[in-house]
This record gives structure tokens, sequence and C-alpha cells, in this order.
């Protein structure tokens, strides 16, 4: 009968190629685990960044002949922390001035926003293409139109 410390001896070692494959796969799934943690705080940094108020200072439509349409100080958007939003913007909301038609629900990735709502031209899925702390831009494309959209921080 072998004593526990020579029972211990004989398989507390391990080639040296196998420990490699160990301790690589240790380092893999740290790796993963750290990936998976940092997108979730990203899309918890971003939809912190985005509550608020901003203004609209630009909006763009780009039409498949080449012909570019640009609107400055359109109004501003109203992002809420839980989930729900507010426009006032005549020209996004398809001219109808009631209430409820300037109000949204938005959700957010780390990469896009997406606002949904009936009433306005801003419910769509909205890539994001410059995320700063009081500066965005945003590019979507509906019918073959490419919209970019510049949101400046109010508050």
């Amino acid at each position: 009968m072998r004593s526990f410390s020579y029972f211990w001896a004989d398989y507390s070692y391990q080639s040296p190629e196998r420990m490699t494959y160990r301790t690589l796969f240790s380092y893999l799934s740290l790796f993963l685990l750290l990936v998976s943690l940092s997108a979730c705080s990203a899309q918890k940094k971003l939809q912190r960044r985005l509550t608020g108020t901003w203004n609209v200072t630009r909006y763009e439509i780009l039409y498949p002949s080449g012909q570019r349409e640009e609107t400055f100080n359109v109004g501003t958007v109203v992002f809420n922390r839980d989930g729900s939003g507010d426009n006032d913007m005549p020209i996004l909301t398809r001219n109808i001035r009631t209430p409820d038609t300037r109000r949204f629900s938005w959700k957010n990735t780390d990469q896009s926003v997406t606002i949904i709502s009936e009433n306005t031209f801003l419910a769509k899925a909205w890539l994001i293409i410059e995320n700063r702390r009081t500066r965005q831009v945003w590019r979507s494309t509906t019918n073959e139109l490419i919209q970019t959209m510049e949101l400046q921080k109010v508050r």
C-alpha cells in the first residue's frame, strides 16, 4: 500500500506539454470571460451616456440618385433611463403634433441604438459612427436612403 505523500507525488506531477495545454486553456477561458463582461459594460456605458437631452444639430438624407438633403438644428431628442424617449422634431414626426406621436422607446447594444415608434421617422436601427460623451453621429439606411444624424448633448 502506498503512502498518501507517495500517491500525491505520482499524480501531482504533469508533463510540461500537459501543463502548457492546461495553462493555455485557463488563459483562454479567462480572456473569453473578460471579453463578455466588457461587452456588457460597453452597452451599459452607452446607455448611461445617451440618457438626457440631445440637440439634433444636423440631419442628412442621401438619395440613390446622389441628391443630398441636409437640415440643421432640427430639434431635440430626450432619452430617458427607463428606455422611453421623446422628440421635438416636426420634420421627423410626419408633422403630426399630438403629444403621443412624440414618444418612443429605445434600446441599445454597444454599437447601435434602436428606436421604436409608429409615428416618427427616427424609428429604426441606427449604427453609431461616432460615440463621444457630448457628441454622437449615427447612420441608418432605409429603402436605399442613407440617413445621418448628428447629436449634441444639452444636459
